[in-house]
């Protein structure tokens, strides 16, 4: 069996996978070409690969997420290191990384294409092109996914009302903060509580 890998498919999973996930990076990089045994985990994930072959339905709706599960523990095994640093070597992907990570910390300040192109040393244009081909979307709508997610944590967590997540998360519309909202939960944030 060959699988061909999709190296943003790789640069999407890093994104999802926290620091602690992630192996240490090291000067040795591995082999380009070798053998390893599957471990338990990985030899799983392959089967229900192959079984997810054996219909088109089966294949459109199941062989993605047994894809990306053979990517996560290829990522976490002895060649991690190596596919990891064939998706990071150019700086542009390092680049995104770390806007990712800022964007990840510091959700709740004031951030609009500028200040995001700013703080990666890029070109508003070169940005929005490398984030949108690295991250699958715009560094705006991407701002805005983490917002609402974290808004939704402290509303049904925390007991916030929608008013005081929006506010604490960086919106200074509340209204805008309800239709964004609706658009990603498909529910008011109100209803946020009682519906996770």
């Amino acid at each position: 069996m060959a699988f061909e890998i999709d190296m943003s498919m790789i640069g999407k999973l890093l994104l999802e996978m926290s620091a602690e996930e992630q192996l240490e990076e090291d000067s040795h990089f591995g082999k380009a070409v070798c053998t390893l045994n599957m471990n338990e985990n990985l030899l799983n994930a392959v089967k229900r690969l192959l079984q997810a072959l054996e219909t088109p339905a089966t294949r459109r709706i199941l062989g993605p997420g047994a894809a990306w599960e053979i990517l996560y523990h290829v990522l976490k095994g002895e060649q991690g290191t190596f596919l990891r640093s064939i998706v990071l070597q150019n700086g542009l992907s390092k680049n995104i990384m770390s806007v990712v990570r800022y964007l990840q910390k510091n959700y709740n300040e004031q951030h609009n294409i500028t200040s995001i192109a700013r703080y990666a040393g890029m070109s508003k244009s070169t940005l929005h092109h490398a984030f949108e081909k690295f991250v699958g979307q715009s560094p705006i709508q991407y701002l805005k996914k983490i917002r609402l997610h974290q808004a939704r944590i402290m509303m049904v967590g925390k007991s916030y009302n929608a008013s005081e997540a929006a506010h604490e998360v960086g919106y200074n519309s509340s209204s805008q903060f309800s239709r964004e909202f609706k658009r990603q939960f498909g529910l008011l944030p109100s209803h946020a509580a009682g519906n996770l």
